[in-house]
């Protein structure tokens, strides 16, 4: 029991910064970028060179215990990224440097943003237990009402705690943009819906087309495909005119704050307006010292 605690522990730290990506698709010139190795992540230009960065620290570790799979694992990362990333993932269940590695790569954007410092307040601290459980909490009832037979899978996996663990983190990657979006934006989180189902639905198209050597089967799988990959081009098309309400909403409200702000400026500088501060802030410095002092 108190390992399976610790995996929960571990599996809802991840929940916390799944939960804190933006809702919306990154801006790229393209289209069809997709989270993974080499491309930009939805955290913004930097994301991609934030990703590769940890992707060679990993390897240079890899490398002082290993250096033969660390070298396999730079060429399949050339030949082959998609397979290197699964590779990764993999990995990312092993070890007894498991919960030390998913703590820090999860554990530190979402407690910036609640306000949580570390040591001397130099940095985030780990949050609360019974946060991270709760938030783990909250994505397994969400995924039993939204995707029952996903929570079924899942609920299988208990006995495992490796398995439970690395699928919990995956289906929180595939979904919790659609948990976070269906309290805050309901018609972003239908069409973030639509997104997963068609791209499980080309995904499948894609393993006949490679399976299968039958030049009219190709054809028509291709055709089925092309128009499979249409409807995602309007729904990312979807997300971004979405983004882009969003941007307007926020830049009506900054130039409110804007001409709030001026006028602010304004009435201070008035001299009637600084001669009366000034005035009842020396009188309350002279009031304040003259005070006794009982304690």
């Amino acid at each position: 029991m108190k390992n399976l605690a610790k995996i929960l522990l571990v599996v809802a730290m991840g929940l916390l910064v799944l939960s804190t990506a933006p809702s919306y698709g990154a801006e790229d010139e393209n289209i069809w970028t997709e989270d993974g190795v080499g491309t930009k992540s939805q955290d913004g230009p930097r994301g991609g060179e934030m990703m590769r960065e940890r992707i060679e620290k990993r390897l240079d570790e890899l490398a002082k215990t290993d250096p033969q799979r660390a070298e396999e694992l730079k060429k399949m990362l050339q030949d082959d990224p998609q397979a290197f990333r699964q590779e990764m993932q993999k990995m990312r269940g092993d070890g007894p440097m498991q919960e030390e590695r998913m703590g820090e790569r999860f554990g530190n954007r979402r407690l910036q943003m609640q306000g949580h410092e570390g040591k001397d307040g130099m940095g985030p601290k780990m949050a609360p237990r019974e946060d991270l459980k709760e938030r783990h909490k909250e994505f397994i009832e969400w995924l039993g009402k939204n995707y029952p037979d996903e929570a079924a899978k899942l609920e299988a996996l208990k006995g495992n705690q490796q398995a439970y663990m690395r699928t919990t983190m995956l289906m929180a990657k595939k979904y919790g943009r659609v948990m976070r979006a269906s309290e805050d934006d309901p018609e972003l989180a239908a069409v973030l819906k639509s997104e997963i189902e068609l791209k499980d639905k080309r995904n499948e198209i894609i393993r006949k087309i490679r399976s299968t050597t039958d030049e009219a089967q190709i054809a028509e799988l291709t055709e089925e495909l092309t128009g499979v990959v249409s409807e995602q081009y309007d729904l990312i098309v979807k997300q971004k005119e979405l983004a882009y309400k969003n941007l307007e909403k926020q830049l009506s409200e900054l130039q409110g704050r804007v001409k709030e702000s001026k006028g602010q400026v304004e009435k201070l500088n008035d001299p009637d307006v600084k001669s009366k501060n000034v005035k009842s802030r020396v009188e309350e410095l002279i009031n304040k010292s003259e005070r006794i002092n009982w304690n």
